[in-house]
């Protein structure tokens, strides 16, 4: 199988386009290495999501592949925690950005709209154990994501994330006015 010709290979030159046509400046600020910009580390975790691989096995798979290392430009391959902090990061604006100019690519005139939020816990141990162990249940971090999407498309149209839990009418009306800016609202 030829790499060029993949399906990974044109999602990683379109992830490219997107993000430098999102305007992501190449550098977080002026004080970076620059070993690596910004546009490769968005573009390798894009194929990593893609690929549905884990952090470690994207750099196997880029010390491996030279069409990858050759379209992204890459001087030497970025180890796997390298990755892993930009990912920590990256902002909801730089998301944001990425999502709207994303959005062109479907071509969206008039969409009907799906709104919904789920949270996620960092932690690993059972309800029971941490009861057992210290007494009382408690989050040490959480995450909750709201997203809308467009239901003829299943393309997700706006975002907001969150460091707590909380309700999700606080989401919804960002969310619509995210949307609203870019795009004619038919039902919700």
């Amino acid at each position: 199988m030829k790499i060029k010709h993949s399906q990974a290979y044109k999602f990683v030159k379109s992830c490219l386009d997107t993000i430098k046509s999102a305007r992501i400046p190449l550098y977080s600020n002026k004080f970076s290495n620059h070993i690596y910009t910004q546009h490769q580390h968005l573009a390798i975790l894009c194929l990593m999501k893609y690929l549905k691989q884990h952090y470690r096995e994207i750099v196997d798979l880029l010390q491996n592949t030279d069409a990858f290392t050759r379209l992204l430009k890459l001087k030497t391959i970025p180890h796997f925690t390298t990755l892993q902090k930009f990912f920590k990061r990256f902002s909801q604006l730089m998301f944001d950005r990425i999502l709207c100019q994303s959005l062109k690519l479907f071509q969206l005139s008039v969409v009907g709209i799906a709104i919904d939020a789920t949270g996620y816990d960092s932690d690993y141990s059972s309800k029971y154990y941490s009861v057992k162990i210290k007494g009382s249940c408690f989050r040490k971090s959480y995450t909750k994501d709201s997203i809308a999407i467009d239901v003829k498309t299943q393309s997700i149209l706006a975002n907001k994330s969150c460091k707590a839990p909380r309700h999700d009418n606080k989401d919804f009306k960002l969310l619509i006015k995210k949307i609203y800016r870019r795009l004619k609202i038919d039902y919700v």
